[in-house]
């Protein structure tokens, strides 16, 4: 999951990529876990981390709007 100041951090660099406009951004971060179990005993378990990122921007009476779920630069800048 992200804390508040990687989530800060991610917001600050999609802000500076947005040359026009108003924008907003949407930062999702979840860790879901599951286990199964078979004869009382563990018989899996999977754990998962997902990150959402959803960017809305509003320029000259238009509105755009992109989602990933990447967060290394070349995705923030495609998602902007």
């Amino acid at each position: 999951m992200l804390d508040r100041s990687q989530s800060e951090d991610i917001a600050n660099r999609i802000f500076a990529l947005v040359a026009q406009g108003e924008a907003e951004l949407i930062i999702s971060s979840e860790h879901v876990g599951s286990t199964r179990f078979a004869a009382n005993a563990i018989s899996q378990h999977q754990e998962e981390d997902t990150r959402c990122l959803r960017l809305r921007v509003l320029h000259d009476g238009r509105q755009g709007v992109a989602e990933c779920n990447t967060l290394d630069d070349a995705a923030l800048r495609a998602l902007v």
